[in-house]
């Protein structure tokens, strides 16, 4: 009779641990519906990459010096969610404006973040390999009647961009930049 005493109390005390598992569960769970963005800004790539612990993050290793494009960036915004985001703003040397924009996201979001670059009329856009990655290069003006340049690619499940107000030569080049070798 006391073994049937404790078989009892044992499996009340898993169902109990079960039932109590499953609804912090659903309590964790429940912020993540709730939260439709929270990009936030940041005033480093280092506070962002701590906080959001960002797995990888792709930075150039070469900005061309005749694009005038100051390095560290300007503005850095970044959200963890309801999906992974990471935008850099880099403003030019001897203005305000913007000229590059690297921004990285999650290849599953369910919507694409705006840049503040904003490309007005675009032209079709051809099939390039940047280190033996499939990218895709459209020409385009933007906002400001500007020629520039955007390329894209997927690299293991996350959607790098780069828009910058130069050359497709230039924007191939600071994309090459922020891969490793295959």
């Amino acid at each position: 009779m006391r073994t049937l005493t404790f078989g009892k109390r044992l499996l009340l005390f898993c169902l109990t641990v079960f039932l109590v598992t499953g609804v912090l569960a659903v309590l964790n769970w429940l912020p993540s519906l709730v939260q439709k963005q929270t990009m936030k800004k940041f005033s480093s790539i280092d506070a962002a990459e701590k906080q959001l612990r960002v797995k990888h993050l792709f930075l150039p290793t070469l900005i061309p010096e005749d694009l005038r494009i100051v390095w560290p960036p300007a503005e850095i915004y970044a959200q963890d969610v309801p999906f992974s985001a990471f935008i850099m703003h880099l403003k030019y040397k001897d203005s305000n404006g913007i000229g590059l924009v690297i921004q990285q996201t999650d290849a599953d979001a369910p919507y694409q973040i705006e840049p503040l670059i904003k490309v007005k009329t675009v032209t079709a856009g051809s099939q390039i390999f940047i280190k033996d990655r499939k990218a895709v290069l459209v020409p385009a003006v933007c906002d400001d009647d500007i020629p520039c340049n955007e390329v894209s690619w997927n690299e293991g499940g996350t959607i790098i961009t780069l828009i910058c107000k130069c050359s497709a030569q230039e924007v191939v080049k600071i994309a090459a930049s922020t891969l490793p070798e295959p």
